[in-house]
């Protein structure tokens, strides 16, 4: 479902560290799976903070959305609505 969906996917570790990213987000990005640009989600918006702790910080305030500066392939910035949400496993 995820691999199809209509909207931009991407799944991140706690340091953000891409670690999936769908079909979507890469028509729509210009990037490839298999770039040598390194997918960490630091690197792929445009903010002067960490993009890791705005979504910590919007999250401990039960925020689930934002909007981001999306910098594609090509070297051009579009606004991005992001939602996310945290997922754990047995460990937290």
């Amino acid at each position: 479902a995820l691999q199809y969906s209509s909207s931009m996917v991407l799944i991140t570790d706690l340091r953000g560290n891409i670690t999936y990213a769908n079909e979507k987000f890469y028509s729509f990005s210009g990037y490839q799976a298999d770039s040598q640009f390194n997918l960490e989600i630091e690197n792929l918006f445009e903010n002067d903070t960490s993009v890791v702790g705005i979504i910590l910080d919007k999250l401990s305030q039960k925020i689930n959305k934002t909007e981001l500066l999306l910098k594609l392939k090509n070297n051009t910035l579009s606004w991005t609505s992001a939602t996310f949400s945290k997922i754990t496993d047995q460990n937290n």
